[in-house]
């Protein structure tokens, strides 16, 4: 009996600091679509749930108890994948323990052997943004580049470094005159060509590329030129997200000076088995009320496929050498709060292979936040034609708008 009312005492003075073992997690889907994508759920609401110290690390298990990859986020998310049929539910499990997080299927850097462009990449493409050196230089390349895929593993890195060593070895023939050897060397390790995952076949130059933001002022887009400054937040496995700080291009003389001391900033991240990045964009140094801009470059070589709306612009570009590639990239913008216009801007002399921007373009006002999302496929990679890339933007801004519900419940 006295080990009895001891055992009672025991546990009832415990009780109050006893974790909730496991809590349960119900994902449910509003729409007739079957949906794949990241869910997240606030850490601090997960502690809470939990009665789990600060310092706590929490595993995520599926229906069949199986451990599934899972991150923590800078911003204080637990997120993990999530597949749930159309108008279903679908029953998760978060435990605190040590997070399965192998293997990573999102990744960036800072290239240092390539002017320290800023790489990152998914399980389904990848893209890269211009570093301070390439500026330095007096290159002008403004926008966010693609570099397609057709391979879900990471291969940034290794097309990086094949292309530096690449450019080691061809330089020294270039000094031999020896051009058959160049060629040969050339082929076996440029990033611009395809060796079965992908390249660099994209076009940027002095455009905004794929889905760059930009102010647009007295009809002109002032430009962010290569960035200044970037710290990568969340490096995979399932999210990745850096944050830069952008100068302009130089301005027209149509435009006033004081713009070109104003600071764009940008947090871009990129989750497994998206073809949209989320760009949050703000500046700093405005003092006036102008007009935002993001958009798509368009390439002289196939106007043809595109389509312009307040919520998406998409189009089908013809890359960078089209009789030879024989491939199309798919590229696009969407903006699930609508812009106030759409707008087709051709230049009246095209610079090079541009011919000009499809826009989506706001009223946008000083140390405003404005959320939208670009992206891009690739017609050799997981979407195969115009008419498919169009369908996949539809699908995600249907996402976007109608997000998967979810429930958080305690278990004893």
């Amino acid at each position: 009996m006295r080990r009895i009312v001891f055992l009672l005492f025991y546990l009832f003075t415990l009780l109050p600091f006893l974790h909730a073992r496991e809590m349960k997690v119900t994902v449910k889907n509003p729409t007739d679509l079957q949906r794949q994508q990241l869910v997240e759920l606030s850490l601090q609401e997960v502690r809470t749930t939990l009665n789990a110290g600060g310092m706590a690390g929490f595993c995520v298990f599926n229906a069949f108890g199986q451990p599934i990859l899972s991150q923590t986020t800078y911003d204080g998310k637990l997120i993990f994948e999530a597949s749930v049929l159309p108008l279903g539910e679908a029953s998760f499990t978060v435990r605190e323990g040590e997070p399965l997080c192998e293997p990573s299927y999102v990744y960036g850097f800072v290239a240092k052997t390539r002017k320290d462009d800023l790489a990152w990449e998914n399980d389904r493409t990848a893209y890269r943004v211009y570093g301070p050196p390439l500026r330095a230089s007096g290159e002008k390349a403004y926008g966010v580049d693609v570099w397609t895929k057709s391979t879900p593993h990471l291969v940034l890195q290794e097309r990086f470094r094949k292309d530096y060593e690449g450019n080691i070895v061809k330089d020294s023939l270039s000094r031999l005159g020896n051009q058959e050897e160049w060629n040969r060397v050339n082929l076996a390790t440029s990033f611009h060509l395809n060796h079965g995952d992908g390249m660099d076949g994209y076009g940027v130059g002095p455009s905004l590329g794929c889905g760059a933001p930009a102010l647009y002022i007295k009809g002109e887009l002032l430009m962010p030129w290569c960035y200044e400054d970037v710290k990568i937040l969340d490096n995979g496995p399932l999210r990745f997200t850096a944050e830069f700080v952008f100068g302009t291009a130089t301005a027209s003389d149509a435009l006033p000076s004081a713009l070109s001391d104003i600071r764009q900033h940008r947090v871009v991240s990129l989750d497994k088995g998206s073809n949209f990045n989320r760009c949050e964009v703000w500046y700093e140094g405005l003092d006036q009320t102008v007009e935002l801009a993001a958009g798509l470059v368009l390439h002289k070589e196939d106007l043809t496929q595109q389509v312009m709306a307040k919520d998406r612009l998409l189009y089908a570009d013809p890359t960078d050498n089209p009789q030879r590639h024989n491939s199309q990239i798919y590229v696009g913008c969407l903006f699930p709060d609508e812009m106030q216009r759409a707008e087709c801007l051709m230049l009246p002399q095209p610079e090079g292979s541009i011919a000009g921007h499809l826009v989506g373009i706001r009223p946008y006002g000083s140390g405003e936040r404005f959320t939208y999302y670009f992206g891009s496929a690739w017609s050799s990679g997981d979407v195969h034609s115009f008419r498919e890339w169009q369908v996949r933007a539809d699908e995600y801004l249907q996402a976007l708008r109608t997000p998967l519900r979810v429930v958080l419940s305690a278990m004893d």
